[in-house]
């Protein structure tokens, strides 16, 4: 399985052992169609937020909200610059900051 996911052996028997997540967006996606079983059965919250795609769920999130960029940085302290490096696609969210703007835990 990890070769066909295109991760080391030790990754995904450390992913197995829940002591890792995946979060890749590729590997969520190569995970899903080995697997044959729809993504939102398969993967938590958070690897499903990854696996729709960060970008398209946060800003979505966000105009259901009404606010702007920077009104939502500053709704949760953080930089706006996060913020559009999220939707943008240029860094990750984390897990945690995924469950600071959605109110998950």
């Amino acid at each position: 399985m990890a070769e066909k996911l295109g991760i080391q052996r030790s990754s995904y028997s450390r992913i197995e052992c829940d002591k890792m997540k995946l979060t890749d967006r590729e590997s969520l996606k190569k995970l899903v169609a080995l697997n044959e079983v729809p993504p939102e059965e398969l993967l938590d919250d958070y690897a499903y937020f990854l696996y729709c795609g960060q970008e398209k769920m946060l800003k979505k999130h966000r105009r259901k909200l009404r606010l702007n960029k920077k009104q939502l940085a500053r709704r949760l302290k953080m930089r706006p610059g996060n913020i559009r490096e999220w939707e943008s696609g240029k860094k990750r969210m984390s897990q945690e900051s995924w469950e600071r703007v959605f109110g998950k835990k």
